[in-house]
């Protein structure tokens, strides 16, 4: 079997920002786009799933019950992407409509920098 002149390309792109990933489309250079929800009306959209915010505590932290509360959870501090990212402004409107405030240490934009942050080793769990 010969190499096929008339073979399907693909490329991905990465973009760091909902805003781009929608010129993206607009101007025809990409044709299908992955986001969050909500988008512009102009744009044809598709939940394709729904991620769901989870708490990772360390092995030695104990709990008071065995649900963690929202009142909890913002009394310790967080490392977390800044209240901008797209991916945190749903968290931050759910706390505000039960007016809860997190506990921000720092706001970092990707996890190459939370594990490398000076804040990582004092939050870390000790080494075993």
């Amino acid at each position: 079997m010969g190499f096929c002149k008339n073979s399907i390309k693909v490329s991905f792109t990465e973009y760091d920002d909902f805003r781009k990933v929608e010129q993206s489309l607009r101007s025809g250079q990409t044709d299908v786009g992955f986001t969050m929800l909500p988008s512009s009306e102009d744009l044809i959209t598709r939940k394709l799933r729904q991620d769901e915010f989870v708490v990772i505590l360390s092995a030695s932290f104990i709990l008071k019950s065995p649900q963690l509360s929202w009142e909890e959870v913002t009394q310790y501090p967080m490392i977390i992407p800044p209240k901008t990212s797209t991916m945190m402004q749903p968290l931050h409107a759910h706390l505000q409509q039960y007016h809860q405030r997190l506990n921000i240490a720092s706001e970092v934009e990707t996890d190459v920098m939370i594990i490398n942050s000076p804040w990582s080793r004092q939050f870390s769990p000790p080494s075993s």
